[in-house]
């Protein structure tokens, strides 16, 4: 009963994300993965598969994320509410307010990494095991660590879900373990024993044959930088139509509240700082606002303020407010308690963006776990602030609003869902050729209209049709006439 009471608003969470999750549809990748069956061949078959990739662990966990709703809202909501207790408890700030900065993710990062659930295993469940593996490393640094054979296993299995964090794994370990040689003389043989771990599984993960074919360029969905020139291509061109998005600009609320907090926090201790810190600072603070009511104007509106030149303009205005904001963390929270945790998220962030530079393909569900990380560093410089302010009742009602509106459009998304898969497998037995509808808020899901002929061939071996059979895809209103 205690339990109960001391975690009542998690417990509460759980129960209600488990029951959205179970209007979440299946989509894209997902109808591969239900076609895939688990036995003891899954994984030798996981490995000779060249059209695969080496990410064992999350394609392993999207196979029982698609076998079933049940477990898959279980799951689901087991991680998202194990993220959130996380966060909560190294930055000490309520359910709520975290609850509140999720809901205000940008709608494209949610529908590819919360939503769907090939996206769900591959970046939700990272994110989780990122923000474990940190504190892990953290503790070890530090001689915290009391475990030593749970860690090990733990960063093994972290490196077999996303390439960027296998690689920021292995150099973070790598980077760590010199450090503390060069400060203590001598090697800290659990950081040490973390990095065989990890490089174990950064083997396991690129011997596979799909990364072979990236190497040598036959692989024409994934691809990397071959030469200098081609590297500087995918960095502009990866920069300039996702990178800027999903890092910062799209995320309006959420910087929004990073920018308020910082500058209270500056107004509170200006006094500490010189006249030309404080004028840096300043200039700073108001080009940071400026950006951010620019960016909630262009994702609201859609102004194109400069036509073609729009999106040139809004990546050079996120690079400037990235190196602000950069500066200002460093300069205005040097010495305080926050500091080295805000270093730590910095790096982290670097770390992981860093290879989406230079790959193909990148999207907004690569920029999940970076999300979370921003929430982290807005909560510690709130904690910081030590705010005396009762904001539980107006979060309650925006929070219930939002989840009544999610609810209600992921109802209606999989109430058409079925309906058209029921009407499918009914005109299926006579007609050769079936008028589907589009579903509806169909941008709040990715890939939700199996639309072109590969996902239609999934769509129709899972429903075990004709697949001789056209599909011809009309408005729900149109589809609801014609039936």
């Amino acid at each position: 009963m205690e339990f109960v009471k001391k975690h009542k608003w998690l417990i509460f969470s759980f129960i209600i994300f488990f029951l959205i999750s179970l209007f979440f549809p299946y989509s894209g990748d997902d109808w591969q993965w239900h076609l895939t069956s688990l036995s003891f061949q899954t994984i030798p078959g996981f490995a000779h598969n060249a059209s695969l990739n080496g990410r064992y662990m999350s394609n392993l966990i999207v196979i029982m994320l698609t076998e079933n709703i049940f477990i898959r809202g279980l799951i689901m909501s087991f991680v998202i509410n194990t993220i959130i207790y996380l966060i909560h408890k190294e930055t000490k700030t309520s359910f709520l307010l975290i609850w509140f900065l999720l809901l205000c993710m940008p709608v494209d990062t949610l529908k590819q990494s919360v939503i769907w659930s090939s996206g769900f295993a591959n970046y939700v469940i990272s994110t989780l095991l990122l923000l474990i593996m940190l504190k892990i490393i953290y503790n070890s640094y530090h001689n915290k660590e009391k475990h030593f054979i749970i860690p090990l296993v733990l960063t093994y299995i972290s490196t077999l879900f996303i390439e960027n964090l296998t690689v920021f794994l292995v150099l973070s370990l790598i980077i760590t373990t010199i450090i503390y040689y060069l400060k203590y003389k001598k090697i800290n043989k659990h950081l040490a024993t973390l990095g065989i771990s990890s490089l174990a599984g950064a083997l396991t993960m690129f011997l596979h044959p799909a990364y072979f074919k990236v190497l040598n360029g036959t692989d024409t969905y994934r691809t990397y930088g071959h030469s200098f020139l081609d590297i500087f291509d995918k960095i502009q061109s990866n920069f300039s139509s996702t990178i800027y998005k999903f890092i910062s600009f799209n995320n309006v609320v959420l910087i929004a509240f990073l920018i308020i907090l910082i500058i209270i926090y500056f107004e509170k201790h200006k006094h500490l700082f010189t006249a030309k810190k404080r004028k840096l600072i300043t200039i700073s603070m108001y080009f940071n606002i400026l950006y951010v009511a620019y960016s909630s104007i262009c994702n609201h509106i859609s102004w194109f303020i400069l036509d073609e030149y729009t999106n040139m303009l809004n990546t050079i205005l996120t690079i400037l407010f990235l190196i602000s904001i950069f500066i200002s963390l460093l300069i205005i929270f040097k010495n305080t308690k926050i500091y080295k945790p805000i270093i730590i998220i910095l790096c982290t962030i670097i770390g992981l963006v860093s290879p989406l530079f230079i790959v193909t393909p990148i999207g907004p569900r690569n920029f999940f776990m970076i999300y979370v990380l921003e929430i982290i560093l807005s909560l510690l410089i709130y904690q910081e602030l030590e705010i005396k302010f009762n904001y539980k009742p107006y979060l309650i009602i925006i929070i219930t609003i939002i989840s009544v509106f999610y609810t209600s459009v992921y109802a209606r998304i999989s109430k058409v869902y079925y309906e058209r898969e029921n009407y499918i497998l009914e005109k299926s037995k006579t007609a050769d050729y079936i008028k589907v509808p589009y579903l509806p808020y169909s941008n709040y899901v990715w890939v939700g209209n199996f639309a072109n002929e590969y996902y239609s061939n999934l769509y129709k071996s899972i429903l075990k049709i004709n697949p001789d059979i056209e599909f011809e895809f009309v408005s729900y209103n149109e589809w609801e006439k014609e039936k």
